[in-house]
């Protein structure tokens, strides 16, 4: 990453590469870097692994009734799963696995009392969907 941000000026200085004509193009840099998109990737791999482990749980959500127990487990499961990765650390994971908790909570509340009806959709997601099937015949 360095290489490619950097040039030597003298031993004791560094210029940015022609690369960079504005702190825009440094985004650009960082973002299109093939070492950044695999970190990106084995991170988003991990996300969808640890996701399709734990679907399940969410699912069984109406016989276990128990949000704050899948919460507790899920900030756990979710660091351990996600912390190794070296792009967050343990606290900032699971600082944003809370914020998508606490957004999410009255749905998973509502999901533990009555169970996976369609009332969670909301109605313009269904208009939009049903708008979109082309259809038969």
């Amino acid at each position: 990453m360095k290489e490619q941000l950097f040039c030597d000026r003298d031993q004791d200085y560094l210029d940015f590469v022609s690369a960079v004509e504005a702190k825009d193009s440094i985004k650009t840099i960082i973002e299109e870097a093939p070492c950044v998109q695999s970190k990106h990737e084995k991170f988003h791999q991990a996300i969808k692994r640890w996701w399709k482990k734990h679907l399940e749980q969410i699912e069984a959500l109406p016989q276990t009734g128990n949000v704050f127990e899948l919460r507790r487990e899920f900030l756990e499961t979710i660091s351990k799963a996600l912390e190794s990765q070296g792009i967050l650390d343990v606290y900032k994971i699971r600082g944003a696995f809370a914020d998508y908790m606490n957004r999410l909570e009255a749905d998973f509340k509502s999901v533990a009392a009555s169970g996976w009806g369609p009332e969670l959709i909301p109605e313009a997601d269904c208009k939009q969907r049903s708008e979109n099937v082309a259809p038969a015949g």
